[in-house]
C-alpha cells in the first residue's frame, strides 16, 4: 500500500518518480527508451535512430546515467560531427545536469566526481592522441576539484585555464 502525500495523491518510490522523469524527457524529445540490467552507469545512445539504453532507475546514478544518454541526443550529437569523445560526453553531462538543477533534483558530489573522472580520461586521450588543445569549459570544470583520479591529476599538471598544453 502506498502512502498519501499531503496534497492527497501518492508518494511514488525514487525508482518510480525517476522511471516517470526519463519516460517524459524521452517522449518530449521523440527518443526511444530501452532498459537494460548490465549497471547503474552503462549506456548507449543510437544517435541517428534516437534511441537509448539504459539502466531501468533505481537509485540516482541510473536516473542520472539515463538523463545523460538522453542529453547526447538533445544536445544534437551526430556521429562523424568531428567533435572529440570528451566534448561529447561533458556537453551530454552539462545537459544533465542543467535539467536536473532547473528541477530542483540535486546533484551528488560523487555523480560530479564520477563524471569529472570520465571526461578527464577521454580529454588526456584526445591530446595524447595529437589534439593540440581542449575547450576551456572543460578544462575549467576538471580544475574545479583535485580528487586523487590520475587522470583529472594528468588534466591538472598538463593544461592550462585556456586550454593549453604547458609542456
Amino acid at each position: 500500500m502506498q502512502e498519501e502525500s499531503p496534497s492527497g495523491g501518492h508518494w511514488l518510490p525514487a525508482s518510480g518518480k525517476y522511471k516517470a522523469i526519463l519516460e517524459g524527457e524521452a517522449a518530449r524529445h521523440k527518443i526511444r527508451l530501452r532498459y537494460h540490467k548490465k549497471g547503474a552507469q552503462w549506456g548507449r545512445a543510437a544517435l541517428e535512430w534516437k534511441i537509448v539504453w539504459i539502466p531501468t532507475p533505481a537509485r540516482f546514478a541510473s536516473f542520472f546515467t539515463g538523463l545523460h544518454e538522453i542529453g547526447h541526443i538533445v544536445v544534437g550529437h551526430k556521429g562523424g560531427d568531428g567533435k572529440p569523445e570528451y566534448l561529447w560526453e561533458y556537453e551530454a553531462f552539462a545537459w544533465a545536469r542543467k535539467y536536473c538543477v532547473e528541477h530542483n533534483i540535486p546533484v551528488p558530489a560523487r555523480t560530479v566526481n564520477y563524471e569529472r573522472e570520465i571526461i578527464a580520461e577521454k580529454l588526456r586521450k584526445s591530446l595524447e592522441n595529437g589534439m593540440k588543445s581542449a575547450r576551456p569549459v572543460v578544462v575549467e570544470f576538471i580544475h574545479q576539484k583535485k580528487n586523487g583520479d590520475p587522470d583529472v591529476k594528468w588534466v591538472w599538471q598538463n593544461l592550462d585555464a585556456d586550454g593549453k598544453l604547458v609542456r
